[in-house]
């Protein structure tokens, strides 16, 4: 699938990096992991001003990345999607 090919590594690695870097206290990434996991824009609202413009750019991206594929093959791949940005 193409659009798993676009998205796996743009998604992972920039989620990846907020936890890999020293950035980020434990309270932060409990609130970006929940951020990422209900995949709602409003989750943003609880997050620190350094992680909102990379949730806000992930999640923009898998949206285009998704209204792309429905509307160029009339496939909806949202919730798979989705699914590979969860993190655990």
């Amino acid at each position: 699938m193409f659009a798993a090919f676009l998205i796996k590594t743009p998604l992972k690695t920039p989620l990846k990096v907020c936890f890999d870097v020293v950035y980020g206290l434990l309270d932060e990434l409990e609130k970006y992991t929940n951020a990422v996991n209900r995949w709602d824009l409003k989750a943003m609202e609880e997050l620190p001003e350094y992680m909102k413009f990379l949730y806000e750019a992930i999640y923009n991206h898998v949206s285009e990345v998704a209204r792309d594929a429905l509307l160029d093959n009339g496939i909806d791949i949202l919730p798979y999607l989705k699914e590979q940005a969860r993190l655990s």
